[in-house]
């Protein structure tokens, strides 16, 4: 408790440190040809909105005097630049954190610090919707323009108010109405069409979603037998499936197929995977790679597995992007906005995730709990119980291993259909 209020007070500060600057900012044109993209998120994000930053190369290319800049935390300018070329980004040293919004003081005053003498003719702010650290951004560095995608919970009153109070109505979204261009969309609107709205909002009318395919990064053979891949954590504890369903899972594919099981992920998945190991029979055909992979190591391992299964997660986004077929379990927290894609262009380099979710998601109350109501379980009083005690939500622990399973082995089948026809 005594910490929840420090963080409070924390955060109250960063907002009234905002609201003064904000105040004292003296508006003006910029002519400097400089252009600031936010890059905020994980994984999946990076990879999900990489077409983002490539398509501003070709809209403000370098050779008529564009500079792109690029703002993110150290993590994401990695994955950039080990999946695509950056050479013609300048990344900023600045400290960009994303957890938890980055709007403690402290936090927010260090990047604000080296950020309020900047200016930019237009700033583009990739996952606004999630990212009130740029909205700080916004309302405090001078540009011609700002973009931004958010989501439009209730459209008439949104515009009954001016533009003033965001969805959710939390105070940390204040200086949304900073933002000079604000685009309002469903709330489950696919990250890949909010991407799309921001790219032909700045010229890029033609432009059509697809899978960014990852090329190979190194070479990396972990076992020689056929194996598949499980993921088992995510960035959050809610959304993640219980252990010994991840168990049944491995026990039914052993016990139906010659696959062997290659389990991975971050240093945080180990106790889970001490937990799965216990519930799995045949444990010698079972590899525990959970943080023994360089980033590399790790894209080229879901490269070659014959298909991939997870919660929703960054692994997910790399398997679509290396062509390995997922299998994704995925719960009504965000209704749509993950998963599925939504592709304009597909291509034979890449593979949608089939996604598997507890029936009638879409009916359940508290469909799409995080945006409308900015907390998981937001409606359903045990999911909110679960929740708080660290548990995965409701709607992810519902759904069975045998309801997985049946969706695999459909695949599975009409795979080795289409090989014999072949």
């Amino acid at each position: 408790m005594v910490q929840k209020i420090r963080t409070l007070v924390s955060k109250g500060f960063a907002f009234i440190y905002v609201y003064l600057l904000h105040k004292k900012k003296r508006i003006k044109h910029v002519n400097n040809k400089k252009i600031l993209i936010i890059f905020g998120g994980h994984i999946g994000n990076a990879i999900l909105n990489m077409d983002l930053l490539l398509e501003t190369k070709r809209l403000f290319s370098k050779e008529d005097g564009w500079e792109i800049c690029v703002l993110c935390n150290k993590r994401l300018r990695k994955v950039c630049e080990t999946i695509a070329d950056m050479s013609e980004y300048s990344f900023l040293d600045v400290p960009y954190p994303y957890e938890g919004g980055g709007t403690r003081f402290f936090e927010t005053y260090n990047t604000i610090k080296k950020m309020r003498n900047l200016e930019f003719e237009k700033i583009i702010v990739n996952v606004a919707h999630i990212m009130p650290l740029a909205a700080y951004i916004v309302a405090t560095v001078n540009s011609n323009c700002s973009i931004g995608v958010f989501d439009d919970i209730d459209h008439d009153s949104i515009k009954a108010k001016r533009d003033i109070e965001h969805n959710i109505g939390n105070l940390r979204w204040y200086f949304e109405r900073a933002y000079t261009d604000k685009i309002y969309v469903p709330f489950n609107l696919h990250e890949m069409k909010r991407q799309q709205l921001i790219i032909r909002r700045i010229g890029g009318e033609s432009y059509k979603t697809r899978i960014y395919p990852i090329k190979k990064l190194c070479d990396y053979s972990p076992i020689d037998e056929p194996y598949v891949t499980i993921s088992l954590d995510s960035a959050s504890a809610q959304r993640i499936w219980e252990p010994e369903k991840f168990a049944t899972i491995v026990n039914l594919i052993h016990d139906k197929y010659d696959y062997s099981v290659c389990f991975t992920g971050g240093e945080t998945a180990n106790p889970l995977y001490s937990e799965a190991i216990k519930h799995i029979e045949n444990s010698e055909r079972t590899y525990n790679l959970i943080g023994k992979t360089s980033f590399d190591q790790w894209i080229e391992l879901l490269r070659k597995s014959s298909f991939h299964i997870s919660v929703d997660s960054g692994s997910i986004h790399v398997a679509a992007s290396v062509g390995t077929q997922s299998f994704c379990l995925i719960g009504a927290w965000n209704g749509t906005r993950p998963l599925p894609y939504v592709i304009d262009a597909p291509s034979p380099e890449t593979v949608e995730p089939l996604c598997i979710g507890q029936a009638g998601i879409n009916e359940l109350p508290c469909y799409g709990c995080v945006p409308l109501k900015g907390l998981m379980g937001a409606d359903n009083d045990e999911c909110r119980m679960r929740v708080n005690n660290g548990e995965s939500a409701l709607c992810l622990s519902k759904i069975q291993p045998e309801e997985l399973f049946e969706v695999i082995e459909s695949w599975v089948e009409t795979k080795h259909k289409d090989q014999a026809v072949i």
